[in-house]
């Protein structure tokens, strides 16, 4: 926890964090098919214009959103069960906050792309 925590605070001193959402409704930063500014909202129109290559799977058993997958991993944490015992379960947790990442990565190049 300790080495976490280290890495956590060094990363945290150098890195300068951005409220997406707060940018495009501060910079007027429209996006045609995106009636709000919530981040599936604007990925998912930006990826049906071509302008984003990873969107999330709806498949059965992907994860929704963001707070079911922070409930979800709760569960099984409280729970103190082995990880083999909720592999299926962590993977899709995994692979939904994957996408999330490489969304918001995908996102902030389309808006560097834009800017220069």
């Amino acid at each position: 926890v300790r080495q976490c925590t280290e890495l956590h605070e060094r990363l945290e001193s150098c890195l300068q964090w951005v409220d997406l959402m707060a940018m495009f409704v501060d910079e007027k930063i429209t996006v045609p098919g995106a009636f709000d500014y919530k981040l599936k909202s604007v990925a998912k129109a930006l990826h049906r214009a071509g302008q984003l290559e990873t969107i999330w799977d709806d498949a059965d058993g992907a994860v929704l959103n963001g707070y079911s997958a922070m409930c979800a991993a709760r569960q099984i944490y409280a729970k103190q069960r082995t990880r083999r015992q909720h592999e299926s379960a962590l993977a899709n947790i995994q692979a939904y906050n994957r996408v999330d990442t490489r969304v918001l990565i995908e996102i902030a190049r389309f808006l560097q792309r834009r800017v220069n």
